[in-house]
C-alpha cells in the first residue's frame, strides 16, 4: 500500500527484494549526524588519557557500542593478547552500554592494565571518546545491520575505522581509503586480516592520520544531518 519506501542503506534496500520478494524501488537516504555534536576537536584529544590514567604516549584502540555478540566484542575479548602484543603501547578502550559481556570485560581489565572500559557512558562523552582516541574497531557480526551509527560519528570526528563487511558498512568505510574492511564469513571474523590490519595502522601514524581525513571528507559528503535533510526536501 505504500507509494514510497525509504532504507538507512543500499544493504537494507535490496532485502526488501531479497527477504519479502517484492519488486519495489527502494530510496536510500542515509541516517546522518550532527556536525556540530561530532566533529575533529584537537582540544579534547587528551580526554581518555585522564579519564583512564593511560599514557600520553598510548595508542589507543577503541570499541564503543553494547557490551553483546552481535556488536562483534567477543572478536576483540578473544584476540585482546594477540591485539596487545602488536605494540607495547596499544591500550583497549571499551565503552558501551551494559550487555551480556559486561562482566568478561570487567575481569579483562581488572588483569591487564591496558584495557580499560566504561559502561553505559553519558551521551556527551562520546565525542570526546572518539577525538581522543586512534583507531576505530567495529568487528559487527552477521548481517542485521543497515549502518552502524557509530562508524560515522567516527569518520565525522576524522578517525579511520576497522570494521567488518557486515550489513552496510561497506558503504561507509572504504577499504583501503577511511579505513579497512574485514571479511566475515561463516559466522567469523577473518582473525588473520583483522589482526595484520590493526598492525598496519598501528605503526603507521601518517596512514591513520590520512585515512582520518579521507573519512571526514566523505563524512561530509553523504553523511551529516545537513545532507540527510536535504535529500527528505528534495523528496517533499
Amino acid at each position: 500500500l505504500s507509494d514510497k519506501i525509504f532504507s538507512s542503506s543500499k544493504f537494507c534496500a535490496e532485502s526488501v527484494f531479497k527477504v519479502l520478494g517484492l519488486n519495489f524501488k527502494v530510496d536510500v537516504i542515509y541516517i546522518g549526524v550532527d556536525d556540530k555534536i561530532y566533529f575533529p576537536h584537537d582540544s579534547k584529544k587528551n580526554f581518555i588519557n585522564k579519564k583512564h590514567n593511560t599514557p600520553s604516549n598510548s595508542i589507543k584502540l577503541f570499541f564503543l557500542g553494547r557490551m553483546v555478540e552481535d556488536m562483534g566484542l567477543h572478536y576483540i575479548l578473544n584476540y585482546y593478547k594477540e591485539i596487545l602484543d602488536i605494540d607495547k603501547n596499544i591500550y583497549l578502550i571499551i565503552v558501551g552500554a551494559d550487555g551480556n559481556l559486561t562482566n568478561r570485560v570487567i575481569k579483562i581489565a581488572n588483569s591487564n592494565l591496558r584495557v580499560k572500559f566504561s559502561v553505559n557512558i553519558p551521551f556527551d562523552e562520546k565525542p570526546y571518546y572518539y577525538n581522543s582516541s586512534d583507531i576505530i574497531l567495529a568487528p559487527s557480526m552477521h548481517n542485521h545491520a543497515c549502518m552502524g551509527v557509530t562508524i560515522k560519528e567516527a569518520m565525522a570526528c576524522g578517525k579511520p575505522v576497522i570494521a567488518s563487511n557486515s550489513g552496510g558498512i561497506p558503504e561507509a568505510v572504504i577499504d583501503k581509503y577511511n579505513g579497512f574492511i574485514i571479511p566475515f564469513n561463516l559466522k567469523k571474523l577473518n582473525k588473520k586480516i583483522f589482526l595484520n590490519r590493526i598492525k598496519k595502522l598501528v605503526s603507521n601514524p601518517l596512514l591513520r592520520s590520512k585515512m582520518g581525513n579521507n573519512g571526514y571528507k566523505l563524512y561530509l559528503k553523504k553523511f551529516t544531518n545537513d545532507v540527510t535533510v536535504e535529500k527528505y526536501k528534495q523528496f517533499l
